[in-house]
């Protein structure tokens, strides 16, 4: 029986010389010109397997000349730029070396997003929005930055700019406006 490359059914010992590899850390592309099968037949075959994450080595020789330099009185961005990496990173290698900072840990965090419900404002009804505007117009007029303002609201800094200057937009709009004196004598 001839099998074509995309058939899914696997042999024992094609799954087997599949994971195999995949532990060996053979990238998924190498493993399908290896076993002359596909994408999708080796991924399925490999789903439930975890690979070792590499471990980097630490340049330590980098790290100690960055230590001593800082000792000396480096700042975190000349270190950044004599060893070709971030301030944050230089910042990262010589606090946890001189010990006054644990390792961050490598794993990814993960954070709520901008619409998630946890960060998101409450869904307001159209008086409730009014009372609040006026309220971020009242503190604003008294001087309570915009970034608090968003912060308190749970509002973007920018939402609050665009509240402010529409409400004062309509004030200017609403007052009477004063004949110019100079208006009625250019007619002659």
């Amino acid at each position: 029986m001839v099998r074509t490359k995309h058939a899914l059914n696997v042999t024992d010992a094609e799954r087997d010389r599949i994971r195999e590899l995949y532990a060996q850390g053979v990238r998924v592309v190498d493993i399908v010109k290896r076993v002359k099968r596909s994408v999708a037949v080796v991924h399925r075959a490999v789903r439930d397997l975890r690979r070792p994450r590499p471990v980097r080595a630490r340049n330590t020789e980098r790290d100690a000349r960055m230590v001593a330099m800082h000792a000396a009185g480096s700042t975190f961005r000349e270190l950044g730029i004599a060893f070709g990496i971030s301030m944050s990173r230089a910042f990262d290698i010589v606090s946890v070396l001189t010990g006054k900072r644990k390792p961050r840990p490598r794993t990814r965090t993960t954070l709520p997003s901008v619409s998630s419900p946890a960060r998101r404002a409450p869904r307001l009804t159209r008086a409730q929005r009014a009372r609040r505007n006026t309220t971020i117009e009242e503190l604003w007029r008294e001087g309570v930055t915009q970034a608090t303002l968003a912060r308190r609201f749970m509002l973007t800094r920018a939402r609050v700019g665009q509240i402010v200057a529409a409400r004062l937009r309509r004030r200017r709009e609403s007052l009477p406006v004063k004949p110019r004196p100079n208006a009625a004598k250019s007619d002659s």
